[in-house]
């Protein structure tokens, strides 16, 4: 028995050693192919330029206009027209589908008012709309605002804004940037990196990866199981705070300064006389997890709720897409999101489309769906 392990040993060890060899063959061969390639979220180049979105699980072109907005360009408003301006972060820029994917750009080719089609514009991924609205308003000439809120990042990303208000606001035009890496100056303020700073350059070094490992672990998140446990041991998604029952400091002031923001948004809407909407997205744990948060800690329901009582408060229609995903299969939803990634895949888009259309046609009956 001795003598045929110590045949047996020499054999494992040489398949081990032949399996790592090609392993290494492979990962070179993929780092030779894709080593290069920039981070997911990139500095735009400039307004009327094209570049490449990229990561592991989608790689899309993105065009900006003149105005370095992802949208045709802008043209003289033709009388009859009504504008819709969509303000949001990255899921209104798009960020995972190519242009014509985009949920905006579906709602133009369902939608009517007035027997007419909408122009839908996308002011997606650009935060300042946020502190600017009656600029985006005069500059775009919206008819309309629609503002899309993601409970998984929008709250956190209030930490890093410089503390600003529509009325005093002293940044770039609104539309400057969108999905520009983020730095702290000096004095706490946020600012854009540039994209050949050693920060960046930094960034590259840390976001190389071991692609075999990558092909391996995307494998074994497709397994529900695996995936839960990784859930419960606090290994994947994260944001989870925003859903606790009772707010620790940090996300109370968040929420109040979300709220502050959106009411400034609302009362520079309504002093224009544009109708405004507001439809909420929810994060993967709110649709995908929530069966496994404890109850007694977690409501993962909490800031959507917040949310939409605040909005009815002030008579914004407002759609809350957990409420639709809660109706519908865990399958069909997991398929409105990437497997690793936070973003809409196209299916997620296509719907968001329908489900808007509906919305906005349900609240106000000079809408028509064609």
């Amino acid at each position: 028995m001795k003598h045929k392990k110590n045949k047996l040993l020499p054999k494992i060890a040489l398949a081990v050693f032949a399996t790592l060899i090609c392993l290494i063959i492979v990962e070179i061969f993929l780092q030779l192919i894709y080593g290069n390639r920039k981070p997911a979220y990139t500095v735009s180049p400039g307004g009327g330029k094209t570049y490449e979105i990229i990561n592991e699980e989608f790689v899309h072109t993105v065009r900006t206009n003149s105005l370095n907005i992802r949208d045709h360009e802008i043209k003289e408003k033709q009388p009859g027209e009504y504008r819709i301006l969509f303000a949001g972060d990255s899921f209104t820029f798009g960020v995972g589908v190519e242009f014509d994917e985009i949920f905006h750009t579906q709602i133009e080719e369902t939608l009517l008012r007035n027997e007419k089609p909408v122009n839908a514009i996308n002011l997606g991924g650009k935060r300042d709309v946020f502190w600017e609205t009656t600029k985006a308003i005069n500059e775009m000439k919206g008819d309309a605002m629609v503002v899309q809120i993601f409970i998984g990042n929008d709250f956190y990303d209030l930490q890093t804004e410089t503390d600003r208000t529509f009325e005093n606001s002293k940044s770039p035009p609104i539309l400057a940037d969108p999905l520009s890496p983020i730095a702290k100056t000096p004095t706490g303020h946020a600012q854009p990196v540039a994209s050949n700073s050693k920060a960046e350059k930094r960034a590259r070094i840390r976001q190389r990866k071991i692609y075999t490992l990558q092909i391996l672990w995307r494998n074994l998140i497709k397994i529900e199981a695996f995936d839960n446990l990784l859930f419960k041991k606090d290994l994947r998604y994260g944001g989870r705070p925003i859903l606790l029952k009772e707010y620790p400091k940090l996300e109370q002031s968040l929420v109040e300064r979300e709220l502050e923001i959106l009411t400034h948004m609302h009362d520079a809407a309504k002093a224009k006389d544009v109708d405004f909407y507001v439809f909420i997205v929810p994060f993967k744990v709110q649709c995908l997890k929530a069966k496994l948060l404890d109850s007694r800690k977690y409501d993962y329901k909490k800031p959507n709720r917040i949310l939409r009582e605040f909005f009815a408060k002030r008579g914004v229609p407002c759609l809350d897409f957990l409420e639709l995903y809660d109706q519908m299969e865990h399958r069909r939803v997991k398929s409105f999101y990437y497997l690793k990634d936070m973003h809409w895949t196209s299916e997620g888009h296509k719907h968001a489309a329908k489900a808007i259309s509906k919305f906005l046609a349900d609240n106000d009956n000079q809408f028509k769906l064609k």
